[in-house]
């Protein structure tokens, strides 16, 4: 069945539980709360408006696509000759189902795949930076714990590429507060989140360049950590967390080229700062014990 016209939805009420969040993002801002009901609506009319655009644009192509249709009436019995015997079945999908494909012959996989957040899957599909701590065991924990909150069904106000406001649910718009930096992470943590992020990536069909190019940096990252075995792990950590978050911010390098002057840098960075933390607490212990 067709999806309905997104001009038939009934308007919902600006002033309900669900709509808390999205009020409060909007006093926040300075505007007066009587004013509030009339700003959701507007920014509620001018995204159904946009989502009608694009149904009537998808039910165009819908129709472009459709074969001439045959108006001869037919013989009693008869099906049309390009109809499919629907008895006898010849796997071919009734039009308008949405049914994805499937491997067939593929078993089922041993181990549940990862579920990352709504919001991390959200950054991905948004070619967006996002920590690995949300691909880490500690990210993908929180992730599937039950939540009693309704955030699912609860809306806020984001700013999108073009500068439009957009009505959008919370569980897709706030970070976690357990998150950490990729600098904090241990090295294991980034081992097993990369992992999993690459999986995430191909999920959201990210261009295989860029999987690749991935790919190719965390595995560099993992032989020159076992191939440098004098340089800390701290070095590699921060390596990947300052190289991954420029890319992603610039996309103007391949990542995938590991350059060792960066470490190097990086290194020299740590050591120092090291160095510094080493003689300030030297400086506390002599000084408390005056």
């Amino acid at each position: 069945m067709d999806a309905p016209d997104p001009l038939l939805e009934e308007e919902p009420d600006f002033l309900a539980e669900q709509y808390l969040q999205a009020r409060n993002d909007i006093i926040a801002l300075g505007i007066p709360e009587d004013a509030i009901a009339g700003i959701l609506r507007q920014i509620w009319v001018a995204n159904r408006q946009v989502r009608h655009e694009a149904w009537v644009a998808d039910r165009e192509r819908q129709h472009q696509g459709d074969p001439p249709r045959n108006d001869r009436p037919q013989e009693d019995g008869a099906q049309p000759p390009d109809a499919p015997n629907l008895d006898e079945g010849d796997g071919t999908q009734p039009k308008g189902q949405k049914a994805k494909t499937f491997p067939q012959g593929v078993a089922v996989p041993d181990a549940e795949s990862p579920h990352p957040s709504e919001y991390a899957r959200q950054k991905i599909a948004k070619f967006e930076y996002i920590e690995l701590w949300y691909f880490s065991r500690e990210g993908l924990a929180e992730a599937a714990q039950p939540t009693t909150s309704t955030s699912n069904d609860t809306f806020g106000i984001i700013t999108g590429d073009l500068g439009a406001v957009q009505l959008c649910p919370v569980a897709t718009t706030k970070a976690s507060k357990n998150a950490l930096p990729d600098e904090a992470l241990s090295w294991d943590q980034i081992s097993f989140g990369s992992k999993v992020y690459v999986e995430a990536l191909r999920k959201e069909k990210w261009p295989d360049q860029h999987i690749r190019a991935l790919i190719n940096f965390f595995s560099q990252l993992d032989f020159q950590r076992t191939r440098l075995t004098s340089i800390p792990d701290r070095v590699f950590i921060e390596y990947q967390a300052t190289v991954r978050r420029e890319w992603m911010s610039t996309w103007d390098f391949d990542i995938s080229q590991f350059n060792i002057a960066r470490l190097q840098a990086i290194q020299s960075r740590v050591t120092m700062h090291a160095h510094q933390t080493a003689i300030v607490s030297n400086q506390l212990a002599y000084v408390s014990t005056r």
